[in-house]
């Protein structure tokens, strides 16, 4: 029998957590804290598996629902949710430390020794005066053609042959920029 939204809001904590099945999987897994918490049961493999899908009352009733379809379809078609939720959070962390800073840092870090010094600083001296402020704290994924116009166009404002160089260095194929 399929759960009503009153059986969720008025299920009261007992010693032991215990679950209200809705159908296909889906359950609410009452906690002895008062906590619920929504799950899909489902078997990959020949092994049972649950997936977490929020909490309740944040995750209503019909949300939840809503994502039970979701989760079986990706499960007809070959997918693991447990194993795709945890590929997005890992490559959600990957890309919050890939932040433009980072990565401009870092290829700073291996080119400088092989530069004069003078250069070395200049070179980050200019991400730190230019790149970084508007851009830096962005993963590099996020960044977009406009967001880089932007700061061409404050490096133009008060040093306009480098931004005349940089503009040129862009329109080399991709090939020739890392020589």
């Amino acid at each position: 029998m399929a759960l009503s939204d009153m059986q969720c809001r008025t299920s009261k904590p007992k010693a032991k957590k215990y679950k209200l099945f809705d159908g296909e999987g889906l359950y609410l897994e009452i906690m002895p804290t008062g906590a619920r918490y929504w799950r899909l049961k489902y078997r990959r493999d020949g092994t049972e598996k649950r997936f977490a899908i929020g909490v309740y009352p944040a995750v209503t009733l019909q949300a939840a629902r809503i994502e039970r379809s979701r989760l079986k379809e990706e499960i007809k078609a070959g997918i693991d949710p447990v194993l795709a939720k945890q590929e997005r959070v890992l490559l959600a962390s990957i890309q919050a430390v890939q932040t433009l800073e980072a990565v401009a840092r870092e290829w700073h870090g291996k080119n400088a020794p092989a530069w004069d010094e003078g250069y070395a600083q200049t070179v980050l001296h200019r991400l730190e005066k230019y790149a970084f402020p508007d851009l830096g704290f962005f993963p590099l994924p996020m960044i977009k053609p406009m967001m880089v116009l932007h700061c061409l166009q404050k490096i133009e404002e008060t040093a306009p042959e480098m931004a005349r160089r940089i503009l040129c260095l862009e329109r080399r194929p991709l090939g020739h920029r890392f020589r």
